[in-house]
């Protein structure tokens, strides 16, 4: 209890200064950073077409971070930082260690999220006590032939039978993580929303979040867009190609770059998740470990507080505000979305 209640005095002035440093188009953060995606790895078990890995698309190196490279990393965040999102490009639970990160950043007294597409959910008790607080489980079908449209190389029954063994775990110990089934909504299940519902309700996960695909970015991914435009994140653009449906300011401007950043297996400081090639590094957290691999991107350092507003970052910034979403890897994310959940 006690660390939620730190976490809440710390995250709510984070989270104001962040949109005061926005709305002035600062290029400097007012406040630290809120929340930091850390990537234990960017292997991956499936195929998936729209998904860098899984489409093998990824131009950097592949490999796992180890739990004494992670405890560095998460040793030198500002306390500024409350949530930790250990995902990234690839399936996290492939990382050998990763339950002994999760161990680490709950006893440092940080939330903890992560997301899996559930195939290597084999150890349940230990997934129970690890202290994790919310397990993100994709689930892209009702059914083993919907899903394996998408989730190429996936097996659903093996998805569905590990949600419920954590469930299961989880009740038995009295703890466990709050267990979500997360469905990107495609051409193949755009009709399966009312049985995933009771499929959660069966295996004991709390509820089901429909997230609008991201398809713009990838080859043939218009190809995957529901036939529903009420359940898609574009529009039509004036060209008749796909434009990204986005709110106010954020339609052109980025509020990640003031609470947020990601950190790659290799220790690698870029600004977010769609930085998927490691593009934009702003410093480097494991500098001297195995894995490594030395950038010359002018910035490299060893603590976050030195790297959230040094001069590479604050550039990265004003180039952003100066010229909007010019970057490729800015054009599709999800910040501003009108539509980044569908609730109906």
């Amino acid at each position: 209890m006690g660390h939620r209640i730190g976490r809440i005095f710390r995250e709510v002035p984070g989270y104001l200064m962040a949109v005061a440093g926005f709305a002035a188009g600062s290029e400097r953060a007012l406040g630290g950073p809120v929340s930091c995606a850390i990537e234990p790895t960017n292997l991956c078990n499936l195929r998936c077409p729209l998904c860098a890995a899984g489409a093998g698309l990824l131009e950097r190196p592949k490999g796992c971070m180890s739990a004494d490279e992670f405890a560095r990393i998460v040793s030198r965040l500002p306390r500024s930082v409350t949530t930790l999102y250990l995902w990234g490009q690839g399936e996290p639970f492939l990382a050998p260690e990763f339950l002994a990160m999760v161990r680490f950043a709950v006893r440092r007294g940080f939330r903890t999220v992560t997301s899996t597409n559930g195939h290597f959910l084999d150890d349940p008790e230990n997934i129970a006590r690890s202290g994790l607080d919310t397990l993100i489980v994709s689930l892209d079908g009702a059914d083993p032939e919907t899903y394996a449209s998408y989730r190429v190389g996936g097996d659903f029954h093996r998805v569905e039978e590990g949600i419920r063994r954590v469930a299961e775990a989880s009740r038995r110990l009295g703890d466990g993580p709050n267990i979500l089934i997360q469905c990107v909504v495609n051409r193949m299940n755009e009709r399966s929303r009312k049985r995933l519902r009771t499929l959660a309700s069966e295996t004991g996960a709390r509820r089901v979040v429909f997230k609008t695909l991201q398809a713009a970015s990838m080859p043939g991914g218009g190809e995957l867009l529901p036939r529903d435009p009420r359940l898609s994140r574009y529009r039509t653009g004036a060209d008749g190609g796909l434009e990204t449906d986005r709110l106010g300011m954020l339609a052109n401007r980025c509020l990640r770059l003031y609470h947020s950043f990601q950190v790659d297996w290799q220790g690698n400081v870029v600004p977010c998740c769609f930085d998927k090639n490691s593009e934009w590094v702003m410093g480097n957290l494991v500098m001297g470990s195995p894995n490594y691999a030395k950038h010359t991107s002018g910035c490299l350092s060893d603590t976050i507080d030195t790297v959230w507003n040094a001069p590479r970052y604050r550039e990265f910034r004003r180039m952003l505000n100066r010229s909007g979403r010019a970057l490729p890897m800015c054009r599709d994310c999800t910040e501003g979305l009108r539509r980044m959940n569908i609730y109906a």
